[in-house]
């Protein structure tokens, strides 16, 4: 593993380490009314990603193009007028004016819409979500651009500075929540993350980019960054697989909520396993876009389609064996002593279902890493129709059979749509590797 690999996973190992830490304080002292409240907040402000439309998860790659293409470092320079990396530059200024619009949408839309969520869920337990609610809500719009310049900065190469600053975020985070924990206010824990970020990168920021932030923002320096013709052809793609990803990670948890607070904290905190499985399994892979995306963009393609076959099979083969681990150290071994968990998250069975998703999702998933960079994305229309398929079905099955008639609905409308496209999409990057 290159030494940004072993940054990213550094980084998603910390947090999945302080995550197990925090997953065993909410299932320990959080009652389950509690832990249905904290998860389900946890997926309603997660959808502020539909506000950015998508445009976050391509930045590593547009970055790479843009930075790359000028063969300067731009960020050292004091006038924008003697940079031979103008366009990176008009890149940052279009992207930072679209990142403080976001901000504040989110910040008028996401009080209103919490409002309307919980109240029509529980009415009259408005007492127990909404001063949280409001300070989440504050600091996700705060946190915004911070994500985004991070993934504009790794696109650069500073692999090691983005990582190490997501690392201490990561710390800061879970003591914070650990601490709302012991002082029992737990429901403020879904928003620490963007507390920390704030605390830690923006005086990053104005410490090491201050000339980049003053000369893309400030400057009087007439240049314009073509959004239509440069970011829109790709990104309109990456809108639909954005809200598929949305569909799939956190709607299940909002439908169980409205039928079961309870068993909507077993999904939630199960969901978070998967999810860290997943993250972890895909951190060389992630290290490597930025890389992809350079070889492609200078004609060294082969060395491009290389490095993605070989980080594809390593993604896989992590994603399988962190899966089958974690089934057989908590449910045949036992290991861990931790049996009181097992009331607080979902069975094996319902386990099982969940990771057999979050394998297929995985794999769509990094082929799509693939096919942007060639401005495709064939899996988009399909998963979103999957997932949109599925959340409507799930609705009623829920209501029915409850979470193993979701993860079962979920299950089928995956493998009957997406298992023949992911037969394709490999057959398709097949033939490119050849």
């Amino acid at each position: 593993m290159t030494k940004q690999g072993l940054m990213i996973f550094a980084q998603r190992s910390s947090i999945i380490l302080l995550g197990f830490v925090t997953t065993i304080l909410i299932a320990t002292y959080l009652t389950p009314h509690q832990q249905g409240y904290y998860y389900a907040i946890g997926s309603l402000i997660s959808s502020y990603n539909l506000i950015e439309l998508g445009l976050p998860i391509l930045l590593v790659q547009l970055s790479a193009k843009f930075y790359h293409k000028g063969n300067t470092p731009a960020l050292n320079y004091a006038a924008v007028k003697k940079s031979q990396n103008i366009q990176f530059l008009s890149f940052i200024r279009w992207l930072g004016k679209y990142l403080i619009v976001i901000s504040l949408l989110i910040f008028c839309l996401f009080i209103p819409l919490g409002y309307l969520y919980f109240n029509s869920a529980y009415p009259n337990e408005s007492y127990i979500w909404f001063k949280p609610w409001i300070c989440i809500v504050f600091f996700t719009a705060l946190s915004v651009p911070i994500n985004s310049m991070l993934a504009v900065i790794e696109g650069m190469g500073k692999v090691k500075l983005v990582y190490g600053s997501r690392i201490a975020v990561s710390i800061l985070s879970a003591f914070l929540i650990w601490f709302f924990i012991y002082i029992g206010k737990p429901l403020y824990g879904p928003g620490v993350m963007c507390f920390s970020l704030c605390l830690i990168a923006y005086p990053l920021f104005f410490k090491k980019y201050k000339n980049v932030i003053k000369n893309a923002l400030f400057s009087k320096e007439n240049y314009t960054f073509n959004a239509k013709k440069l970011v829109w052809p790709i990104h309109k793609k990456s809108i639909l697989m954005l809200i598929a990803s949305y569909i799939f990670y956190f709607s299940p948890n909002l439908i169980v909520f409205y039928f079961s607070r309870s068993d909507a904290g077993k999904l939630g905190i199960s969901i978070v396993i998967a999810s860290s499985i997943v993250s972890l399994a895909g951190s060389s892979l992630q290290s490597h876009i930025s890389e992809m995306s350079r070889l492609y963009h200078i004609n060294k393609k082969n060395e491009s389609n290389k490095i993605f076959r070989n980080e594809y099979v390593k993604t896989m083969r992590y994603t399988f064996i962190g899966f089958l681990a974690f089934l057989i150290a908590l449910y045949v071994i036992d290991f861990t002593n931790l049996s009181f968990i097992k009331d607080k998250i979902l069975s094996m069975q319902n386990f099982i279902f969940l990771f057999i998703n979050f394998s297929l999702m995985q794999a769509l998933t990094s082929f799509s890493y693939y096919f942007r960079l060639r401005d495709k994305d064939p899996a988009s229309h399909i998963y979103l129709s999957t997932n949109i398929l599925s959340l409507l079905t799930s609705i009623w099955t829920c209501s029915l059979f409850g979470i193993e008639g979701l993860l079962i609905t979920n299950l089928f409308f995956i493998l009957v749509l997406c298992g023949p496209l992911l037969f394709k999409l490999k057959r398709q990057a097949h033939v490119d590797f050849i």
